[in-house]
């Protein structure tokens, strides 16, 4: 890439022609965003486990009924669903833009 002043009057603004990007990468993109996607379900899935855990160790307490643990595991996953298939949206809007293509 080679900078070039767009007017000798206004030096702080540049031109520099960027390349189009190429199938290849495009394509790595691709693959990039599906580890960046596939990283986020497994730190999702890891705190949903921690979370709970910590709502079983709270029932063997007795500090909640087993009603309340009920509900609070329904809201969980009730939620990392919803923004589960918000990613998934996502990532097949990303892939279809960079390759045109569906997993």
């Amino acid at each position: 890439m080679a900078p070039q002043v767009e007017d000798p009057k206004a030096p702080t603004v540049l031109k520099i022609a960027v390349p189009r990007p190429t199938k290849e990468s495009r394509v790595d993109a691709a693959k990039e965003a599906d580890k960046v996607a596939n990283r986020a379900k497994d730190t999702v899935r890891d705190f949903r486990n921690v979370t709970l855990k910590k709502i079983k160790g709270l029932k063997a307490a007795k500090a909640i009924t087993p009603d309340e643990v009920k509900r609070l595991e329904d809201d969980i996953k009730g939620k990392i669903d919803r923004q589960g298939a918000i990613k998934r949206d996502l990532l097949e809007a990303t892939r279809m833009s960079l390759i045109g293509a569906k997993s």
